[in-house]
């Protein structure tokens, strides 16, 4: 089927339960006729629903989406996916927001027959807006890049794992049919994995015009359940597959000291226990899920050979 493209952009934002955030995060995109900001709503509460389910009328640029289903972010950005009419697409998280300019700056250097553009970003603290820590890896990976690009790229399509600091060619991501895993952690990993794959054509650009906040309340720096550790150590298997197939070993995450000793490190001894039990326990679902990303690979190989003929 033949995609209805009606816009340039449309912007993809899960929420739940964030409704004040999200407000000031359409607020960051521009007021343009030829963008459009796709909210799809994962199972807020009614009051957090209610504040936000007027701002499809007040603002023309605005669909919103309710899912009931409470499937995560992963889930809510697929939907997103499949309403969306534009050309190009940009995830962005609620409680974040954009640089003033972005739009101008992208619409300056984007080229028509790109894959993905990659931009940086910047964090800070989601109340007081003062520089805040979270993002000192990303920074390291672009001036790489701009110091020796050859190296430098591998880094960039493969170590950036969210999507919101890149534009996705919408066409691209239809042939490839690139989705995010309905995972409750990491689920953006596959999505960025492959496109940095699949795409023949890729630019990147200094400039940061995303924010990233740093909120103590987020599902990032909560305390987590046994189910959350048992999905990262899922995504870091599958991770370092993927790194070993390239011939990246050296990238490769160690499990031992990002997920079990950091789970001793922030829950203590007896949950930790209860974690390595649970690994066991669970040992054939988890190494299982060590060939997602090369499966992925294959299908959508197979599904372009086929396309072809």
């Amino acid at each position: 089927s033949e995609m209805c493209i009606r816009d340039r952009y449309s912007i993809i934002i899960p929420h739940k339960n964030t409704s004040d955030l999200l407000i000031r995060c359409v607020k960051s995109i521009p007021q343009r006729s030829d963008v459009e900001i796709i909210i799809v709503d994962d199972c807020s509460n009614e009051t957090e629903f209610h504040k936000i389910q007027d701002l499809d009328n007040d603002d023309k640029r605005i669909k919103i989406i309710r899912s009931t289903e409470g499937k995560g972010a992963g889930a809510a950005r697929n939907i997103g996916i499949s309403f969306a009419s534009g050309e190009w697409l940009l995830f962005a998280d609620s409680d974040d927001f954009y640089e003033n300019d972005f739009l101008s700056v992208i619409d300056r250097i984007l080229k028509n027959n790109t894959d993905v553009l990659y931009f940086s970003a910047r964090s800070v603290d989601c109340l007081t807006l003062k520089p805040a820590r979270r993002l000192p890896g990303i920074k390291s990976i672009f001036d790489n890049y701009f110091r020796d690009k050859n190296n430098g790229l591998d880094a960039i399509k493969y170590k950036l794992f969210a999507p919101w600091n890149k534009v996705f060619n919408a066409k691209f991501v239809k042939k490839y049919n690139l989705l995010f895993d309905e995972t409750i952690k990491g689920n953006d990993i596959t999505f960025t994995i492959l496109a940095g794959y699949f795409a023949k054509n890729i630019q990147v650009i200094p400039n940061e015009l995303y924010i990233v906040t740093y909120r103590p309340d987020s599902m990032t720096f909560t305390k987590r359940s046994i189910d959350s550790y048992i999905c990262d150590i899922c995504n870091h298997l599958m991770i370092n597959e993927f790194f070993s197939f390239l011939g990246r070993s050296k990238w490769k995450i160690n499990i031992l000291k990002e997920d079990v000793l950091k789970c001793f490190y922030h829950r203590g001894p007896i949950f930790c226990l209860i974690f390595i039990f649970n690994i066991i326990r669970h040992y054939k679902v988890i190494l299982k899920h060590k060939t997602h990303i090369l499966n992925k690979i294959q299908e959508r190989l197979n599904i372009v050979q086929n396309d072809k003929r």
